[in-house]
């Protein structure tokens, strides 16, 4: 996914791009003004644009009335006033947030706005960081499941367990509908589960027992019903 953050407060840009960063949205451009990201959208269409409302060289929502675009735009703004509401909105294909916001609700939005990739398109694992600035892919078809450790995630695979600093409810936000949550600290990949043992209150995933939170219960029912 490609964001453009058109933000000239360097606070929220810089908390904004660590919000995304935790989301493993890595691919984003800053902006600071309005002639920088007409620069930036005359060369390059992006998956979608956050745009703060009030910039140094006039209004954003003025520069998107007109404007050709298939992606969609989330207006932000620390000022909530009618007039920006009405004049966002009134453009097709956004949204309008409010600051400040929780990274969720930005997660949430962000998500819901942009369609989901092409069954061809769709990722086919998640990239984490790794030593020395290096990225470490994993595939999807190599994960067993996930479990939280504060603000840790233990990866485990038939190989080896790898542990990266990231939230599970971020990491949730990468992965496709081939893994199922079934506790608070435990994420499966619902093709290596083996046996489903409701009376304990547990699943078996390559010989692993893994337990089955009270709120996941239906979900699991479910996963195994399909």
């Amino acid at each position: 996914m490609t964001i453009l953050l058109i933000e000239d407060d360097p606070f929220w840009q810089i908390k904004i791009l660590l919000m995304l960063e935790e989301a493993n949205i890595l691919e984003v451009t800053s902006t600071g003004s309005l002639k920088e990201a007409q620069d930036f959208l005359s060369e390059t269409q992006p998956d979608l644009v956050l745009a703060d409302v009030m910039l140094p060289d006039g209004l954003s929502y003025d520069l998107f009335k007109g404007l050709k675009r298939d992606y969609p735009v989330i207006f932000l703004t620390g000022y909530p006033q009618d007039e920006f509401l009405k004049n966002a909105l009134s453009l097709p294909n956004t949204s309008f947030l409010v600051k400040p916001f929780h990274p969720f609700t930005l997660l949430g939005m962000v998500h819901a706005m942009v369609p989901e990739n092409a069954p061809d398109d769709a990722p086919k694992g998640i990239s984490l960081p790794g030593r020395f600035r290096q990225k470490i892919f994993l595939a999807f078809d190599s994960l067993l499941y996930i479990e939280a450790d504060g603000n840790y995630v233990h990866i485990y695979t038939a190989e080896r367990n790898y542990i990266f600093k990231r939230t599970l409810r971020a990491i949730l936000f990468d992965l496709d509908k081939r893994f199922v949550q079934v506790h608070r600290a435990f994420v499966v990949n619902k093709n290596y589960v083996k046996r489903l043992d409701l009376s304990a209150q547990q699943i078996i995933v390559q010989g692993k027992s893994i337990p089955v939170g009270r709120s996941f219960r239906q979900d699991v029912i479910e996963m195994f019903e399909q």
